[in-house]
């Protein structure tokens, strides 16, 4: 299949494939809800498919398994954190201090076990 066959081939069929970083987006963003509303015993690669509404075999040729899955949550909420930590604008080494800890907390209110997870990740 000549590429430029298959460039025409999905843009008469947009939906045809998901792109990598899409369905990055939607299976991790499944795995939070279902970690948050039931635990990481909840976490299977067919619940997370289900719910991401993409095929199973994709999530295992992009997460690996079960604790990929669960990695990529971790990794991304690492990564919100830090953004927000980055953006405190507070000189005062006491007011950036009391700023990183509302913006820890706020963080870890709206999801709770997201973040107990972070902290005691082989509980699963």
């Amino acid at each position: 299949m000549k590429v430029g066959h298959m460039a025409s081939d999905q843009r008469k069929h947009p939906n045809k494939r998901t792109s990598t970083q899409l369905l990055a987006s939607k299976v991790i963003h499944a795995t939070t809800e279902l970690l948050e509303e039931n635990g990481p015993q909840a976490v299977t690669i067919r619940a997370v498919a289900a719910r991401a509404q993409v095929a199973p075999m994709s999530v295992y040729n992009h997460f690996g398994d079960k604790q990929g899955l669960l990695h990529a949550v971790v990794e991304e909420r690492f990564a919100i954190m830090t953004r927000a930590l980055r953006d405190i604008s507070e000189y005062d080494p006491l007011a950036r201090l009391r700023k990183a800890g509302t913006i820890v907390h706020e963080l870890m209110q709206a999801n709770p076990r997201c973040y107990q997870f972070m902290d005691h990740p082989t509980r699963t």
